[in-house]
């Protein structure tokens, strides 16, 4: 990728546009193919607007995965591929220690899987996942390209979501009649299963506002944060509500921070004591007690019942884990709580936290690998790439969407979740940073 912002400064949208479009060669074209098919298949899916009521939903929605696994298998192969040959160092890059390890345990945790076929099943995934994910970001050739094709992936899921909203609204916000927790009625949804997937990914897509406006068309750039904004607010996705400020303070305190050390306060600092006020309440009693006493609900929605029997069952298994994402709808869970008013938990599929599902799936060794790739490595990434001013628009980018990741992760899983749409743009995040800040210009 190239970089020409001499070429672009104050000429307009259409003169930046245009200029990115200039040579464009069958080559080009079929970069920016993989780039938005990518995205598309990750955030629209191959079953949007789904129907919530339908009983034959579970069985449409599994005959769909089959689809998606072939869809990410083409895209792997052909991203990949075309990303071997044009950026070969910039792939290599990714082989740290840290993720040659990770990817070592995964393996092992599918080995030692209760249910070896789901654990592999989804572990074949996941690589296919990782390689369209990191072969997606070297596809535009340029910055200014790069804003483009994301305007264009940004516009289309927000375009889709509101017209379903004027035109099947129930298939786009939550209903009483849904099957799938009909108490969310009303709450937003747009092309998504789920409010708290639509929520995350708008707040995206307003992430991706952010940087159309420096870098390609601050009108432009403006519609897309407002229209994410309010269809955030309206999706009553409490969570990435509650994150979306801090994420936005954090990303530009730490991008423009001199010191490591206040730069790690910034991004951690928070994200440490949310865990002690999460998790922590479940694991030492006495804090537990303390913010029992507080006038808040410190239920988090349920997720403390959740969250106290996953880690009674990390203690069952610290070092290896119950298998590569086999705990949830495994026996263990499903049947071996005693008959009272918890047994809901058995049917639950995650626990509601991204790294306390690491530890399940792969022991706490697992977990510490999961954090030296996707936190501990992804900071040194961006000190690198924060000490030199060409990447300052791309590099926000990147650290908004993955420090927004590294926080929703208390809250929710997705780390390692197939083709999770979040999971796979923090993916995305991640592997950017990564490239960024071995190479002086965006790949």
């Amino acid at each position: 990728m190239t970089s020409s912002a001499a070429a672009f400064s104050g000429n307009g949208t259409l003169r930046r546009a245009q200029a990115a479009l200039d040579d464009v060669n069958a080559t080009d074209v079929l970069r920016a193919l993989i780039f938005t098919g990518a995205f598309l298949l990750a955030w629209v899916t191959v079953s949007p607007f789904s129907d919530l009521s339908s009983r034959d939903l579970l069985g449409v929605l599994e005959g769909r995965d089959g689809l998606s696994y072939m869809l990410f298998g083409m895209l792997a192969i052909t991203g990949a591929s075309l990303a071997f040959i044009l950026h070969a160092r910039a792939l290599a890059a990714l082989l740290t220690p840290a993720f040659l390890l990770l990817a070592l345990w995964l393996a092992f945790a599918a080995a030692i899987s209760p249910d070896t076929g789901t654990s592999f099943r989804r572990l074949v995934l996941q690589g296919m996942v990782m390689a369209v994910a990191a072969s997606a970001f070297l596809m535009p050739a340029g910055r200014v390209r790069m804003a483009v094709l994301l305007a264009a992936v940004a516009a289309t899921v927000i375009a889709l979501s509101y017209m379903g909203l004027l035109v099947v609204p129930h298939l786009t916000i939550h209903q009483m009649g849904d099957l799938v927790e009909s108490r969310l009625s009303g709450d937003w949804r747009g092309i998504f299963f789920h409010k708290n997937l639509a929520g995350p990914i708008f707040v995206f897509c307003a992430f991706i506002g952010i940087y159309v406006a420096r870098t390609l068309s601050v009108a432009l750039g403006a519609a897309l944060f407002i229209l994410s904004a309010v269809f955030l607010i309206f999706s009553g996705a409490k969570s990435a509500m509650l994150l979306f400020p801090l994420v936005l303070a954090l990303s530009f305190a730490a991008t423009q921070a001199r010191g490591s050390v206040l730069s790690a306060l910034l991004c951690f600092g928070p994200l440490v004591l949310a865990a002690f006020l999460t998790l922590g309440t479940i694991a030492i009693p006495a804090m537990g007690s303390a913010i029992q006493a507080l006038p808040v609900e410190t239920s988090f929605t349920g997720r403390t019942e959740i969250w106290k029997f996953a880690l009674e069952k990390v203690g069952t298994e610290p070092l290896t884990g119950h298998g590569f994402w086999a705990f949830w709808g495994g026996a263990e869970a499903r049947y071996g709580l005693e008959v009272g008013p918890t047994q809901w938990i058995g049917s639950v599929s995650h626990a509601h936290n991204g790294y306390l599902d690491a530890a399940l799936s792969l022991g706490i060794p697992g977990l510490l690998l999961t954090l030296a790739v996707f936190l501990v490595q992804p900071f040194f990434d961006l000190r690198r790439v924060a000490a030199r001013t060409g990447e300052r628009a791309l590099a926000l980018l990147l650290t908004q969407i993955w420090l927004f990741g590294v926080y929703l992760s208390l809250m929710e899983s997705f780390l390692f979740n197939r083709h999770n749409p979040i999971w796979f743009t923090f993916l995305f995040a991640v592997f950017g940073l990564r490239f960024l800040s071995r190479f002086r210009s965006t790949p």
